[in-house]
């Protein structure tokens, strides 16, 4: 497995390629529901890359295999809290910080936002639609003033009402990012096109 995303490398431990010099890189022995080569995770990548993540505190929240936190890590964040309301994927993510451990501090625990009682400057979640309709109420208690959600999980076609339920809670959305899937087309499973957005509380 080797994929190059904008300025990151997620890879496997046992892809004979490299990141250049000027790239930083992942390396994932475990993986989940949302893969590195799922269209989701690449949109929430892809938003990453062109974010300021030096000093910031991030939250990844439905954690996973940790690939959302560990790239944060990777393109600068001072620390990562991952949670995740199952017991396997807490697991692949520990596997996986074991093997990058010079990335900095990534922090588990079992659980969800309502046990969450701090701020991050930025929250990433993949997570599906009815997921991210019930959490989006509960976003800015969660997040620092000016703080970013970076999100995906979603088709396009559902992506105007998450935008509006946002917009409710006092964000303002910064950028978008649309991902085909090739595979759901071909399968004739709806709509083809994901989406991803970034988003910060109390935009102007």
């Amino acid at each position: 497995m080797f994929y190059r995303i904008s300025r990151l490398v997620v890879r496997s431990p046992m892809s004979l390629r490299r990141a250049r010099p000027e790239e930083r890189e992942v390396v994932l022995v475990s993986r989940s529901s949302f893969p590195p080569a799922h269209p989701s995770t690449r949109g929430v990548i892809e938003l990453m890359a062109g974010v300021g993540f030096p000093g910031a505190r991030v939250l990844d929240l439905g954690c996973g295999s940790g690939v959302l936190g560990l790239c944060a890590l990777a393109l600068g964040a001072a620390a990562v809290v991952g949670c995740d309301i199952f017991l396997k994927p807490l697991r692949e993510t520990a596997k996986n910080l074991r093997a990058n451990p010079l990335l900095g501090p990534f922090y588990l625990f079992k659980g969800s936002t309502e046990a969450i009682d701090g701020r991050f400057d930025v929250i990433l979640a993949n997570l599906p639609l009815p997921v991210q309709a019930e959490k989006a109420k509960g976003y800015p208690r969660l997040l620092a003033p000016s703080g970013r959600l970076i999100l995906s999980g979603f088709s396009d076609a559902d992506r105007p009402g998450l935008e509006a339920d946002l917009a409710a809670g006092g964000f303002k959305i910064l950028h978008r990012t649309f991902m085909e899937d090739s595979a759901q087309a071909l399968a004739g499973g709806g709509s083809s096109t994901w989406a991803a957005l970034s988003a910060i509380l109390g935009g102007d």
